[in-house]
């Protein structure tokens, strides 16, 4: 799985998400791709020794990541100033790159820190493990802080 396929699936959830907008609310489906993503993050953990489970995980995690992106835009224009609309969009944009390039750049980092000499993929004693914990564990605690904030 490359990225490519990975973009792709973004690219179907975020026109399917724009067709859902008519009938659910921006923060629902925020959160409802939040849960997807975490979804994706699980599955990476659970199931990752066969490449059908990693393709499986990618799918997951594009359509999640697809539908947080697509939703994304109605909940900030939702809170911000008309005024302000071009600056907050701005922000979001250039936030969401560089968590994405910081994103991959640290699970680049991890995966050739658990590879061992003379081998092409990580043992099983690898962190991917734990870093699929964590990654879970953090997108539990965004979702919690999405419910009290919004809520």
């Amino acid at each position: 799985m490359n990225s490519a396929h990975a973009f792709s699936h973004s690219l179907v959830m975020a026109e399917l998400t724009l067709r859902v907008r008519t009938r659910i609310a921006d923060p629902l489906l925020l959160a409802g791709s939040a849960v997807v993503v975490g979804g994706g993050f699980a599955l990476f953990a659970a199931a990752r020794s066969e490449l059908a489970e990693l393709f499986a995980a990618m799918a997951v995690l594009g359509f999640g990541v697809g539908g947080f992106s697509a939703a994304m835009p109605g909940v900030i224009l939702a809170v911000t100033p008309k005024s302000e609309t071009s600056s907050a969009m701005s922000f979001n944009y250039v936030v969401r790159s560089v968590g994405y390039s910081l994103g991959s750049a640290i699970g680049g980092l991890i995966l050739a820190a658990g590879t061992g000499p003379g081998h092409l993929f990580p043992t099983t004693e690898d962190p991917t493990i734990l870093v699929s914990l964590v990654r879970l564990l953090v997108w539990r605690g965004s979702w919690v802080l999405v419910l009290v904030v919004g809520g």
